[in-house]
């Protein structure tokens, strides 16, 4: 008999979204908690948006707090200004990011004629502003790309029917997963492009790729274990 473990998945065509002239943004975070809404936070791991701008146009993010950011672009490059920050990501790059209560950064498609997509996630614990480069040529397998004490970012791309592991750190820690593109079959669940999940209580996760070239994002993160 297979062994369940609580989890929810939030599929992409369910994710809360935001159409504007220049932009699309989507929501794929999920609390643990069976009654609450897919935007509370998940342990440290507060917001997880896919931003997608179109040719030429901008996206402006205003903080309602101080918050800890990471962007990582998923097609094509991005710029980005503020007051106290400003940067060109591309890529196989991650940026961190600080912004105070107020402040504003503006996110900007720097291509005339092309549609880029970034992530931008916000985690407790980021304490230096930084860009990081990883290398994804080294397929099936997960590599971490950034950490802290309170979370881990790992990235990985599969080849069709190529299976992995992943072990948790701490039975106290949970699981968020994103597949960027292609499909998994993860403890037992599919995902599919843009399909999210949370698990916890687990100590191991199998999963499989199903099409060529699947790309995962997994981001182990403390949380509660109060249901």
């Amino acid at each position: 008999m297979i062994e369940q473990h609580p989890s929810k998945i939030l599929k992409a065509s369910f994710r809360n979204s935001v159409t504007a002239n220049s932009y699309w943004s989507f929501s794929s975070l999920i609390n643990k908690n069976p009654d609450s809404n897919c935007d509370s936070n998940f342990g440290s791991l507060k917001k997880f948006e896919e931003i997608a701008i179109k040719p030429n146009g901008n996206f402006i993010y205003r903080a309602d707090k101080p918050q800890e950011l990471i962007l990582i672009p998923i097609i094509g490059a991005i710029d980005f200004f503020s007051d106290h920050q400003n940067g060109f990501v591309h890529s196989n790059q991650l940026q961190t990011i600080n912004i105070e209560k107020g402040q504003s950064i503006e996110f900007k498609n720097p291509y005339e004629d092309g549609l880029i997509s970034f992530l931008l996630i916000e985690l407790d614990g980021i304490t230096n502003r930084k860009i990081v480069e990883f290398n994804l040529s080294e397929t099936n397998k997960l590599s971490t790309i950034l950490y802290s004490n309170e979370w881990k970012i790992s990235f990985g791309i599969f080849h069709s029917r190529e299976e992995g592991t992943y072990k948790l750190a701490s039975n106290k820690n949970g699981v968020f997963a994103f597949v960027v593109n292609g499909a998994f079959e993860f403890q037992n669940r599919l995902l599919e492009d843009r399909d999210a999940l949370s698990i916890w209580d687990i100590k191991e996760i199998e999963f499989e790729s199903l099409t060529q070239n699947s790309l995962i994002l997994i981001i182990e993160v403390k949380i509660n274990n109060n249901k």
